[in-house]
């Protein structure tokens, strides 16, 4: 198991080293052939019955992006099948949807407009491929330094789609193709985010929030729109909870959640990281300065201070 991991992701990294990198974004890789050789797999498993086609036909022979996607999400040809059982309908529902992403130029072309606005910004940032898969419904993306890759079941939702086999939180955080560029350019910050990882809530949530923000600034907004519309509500009083909890690492209630969350939308701590960093840009005279400097946060409490975010909560005496 070890061994083949290894090997897995050896075969990752060198596969997308291969297709390079750019600083152009006309010539970032963004690469769909997955997709229809996932519903390829499909068609040849009977309805998912059959795990061989899936394994033989999409797995196995997948890109480098989809045997990424295996050690963590996608694990194993039975459990993909598996999981397809279980949301069949809306699977067969996305179909549409998703091989038309294989032949589109529209929303590859609104990926490379964000990069563009992304490179005029940063002027270091480099892009690596991005791969379009289909996984088991329990990841819309990752990244490595080599790559971002994308799951598309978790970003098809749309008029046609079928949704009543998932649950009230699947319901609110699927994203629908037209988001894409939203969740890809989300990926691709996190590519280029720098400076010290730690464990504490203050720092994931602007490493995630922060990815927020920028790729609304390029890409425009996402049209997920609960945990904004909830956030916006209740700004003042999660900001006097988040920040008794922001330096430990206990996150359990701010990333993450997915359906633990009661009474409230999931993952609000991406809310709260794109509030304060949004706060440092709109302060910010150079933009461009910010947008690096939002990148490659050294310091998360002097970020914070630097924001002037919590100033808008100070009670004036």
């Amino acid at each position: 198991m070890h061994r083949r991991l290894f090997a897995l992701i050896v075969s990752f990294t060198a596969s997308a080293l291969g297709a390079q990198a750019s600083h152009d974004p006309a010539r970032v890789a963004l690469m769909t052939d997955d997709i229809p050789r996932f519903w390829a797999a499909y068609d040849a498993s009977a309805g998912a019955t059959d795990t061989l086609p899936f394994r033989l036909q999409y797995l196995d022979s997948g890109s480098a992006g989809v045997r990424a996607f295996i050690p963590n999400r996608i694990q194993s040809a039975a459990r993909l099948a598996g999981t397809i059982r279980r949301y069949q309908r809306y699977y067969e529902s996305i179909r549409g949807g998703s091989l038309a992403l294989d032949t589109a130029t529209a929303f590859k072309q609104a990926i490379r407009v964000a990069l563009t606005r992304f490179a005029d910004a940063d002027a270091d940032a480099k892009f690596p491929p991005a791969y379009f898969v289909v996984g088991a419904w329990n990841s819309g993306g990752t990244t490595s330094r080599d790559a971002v890759i994308i799951g598309v079941e978790v970003n098809g939702n749309g008029p046609d789609v079928v949704l009543d086999e998932l649950n009230a939180w699947a319901r609110s955080v699927i994203g629908t193709t037209a988001e894409l560029p939203f969740i890809v350019t989300h990926e691709y910050v996190h590519t280029q985010q720098r400076g010290p990882r730690d464990d504490r809530l203050l720092t994931r949530s602007l490493r995630e929030g922060g990815a927020d923000f920028l790729a609304e600034l390029f890409a425009g907004p996402s049209t997920v729109q609960s945990r904004w519309t909830y956030g916006n509500a209740h700004e003042a009083e999660l900001w006097a909870r988040f920040q008794t909890q922001m330096l430990t690492k206990d996150a359990s209630d701010w990333l993450y959640d997915g359906n633990r969350a009661q009474g409230h939308p999931a993952d609000l701590g991406y809310y709260m990281g794109y509030r304060i960093t949004r706060a440092y840009y709109e302060k910010a005279t150079d933009k461009r300065a910010a947008v690096r400097a939002i990148l490659r946060i050294a310091d998360a409490e002097a970020f914070l201070a630097e924001s002037g975010y919590p100033d808008r909560f100070t009670v004036a005496r």
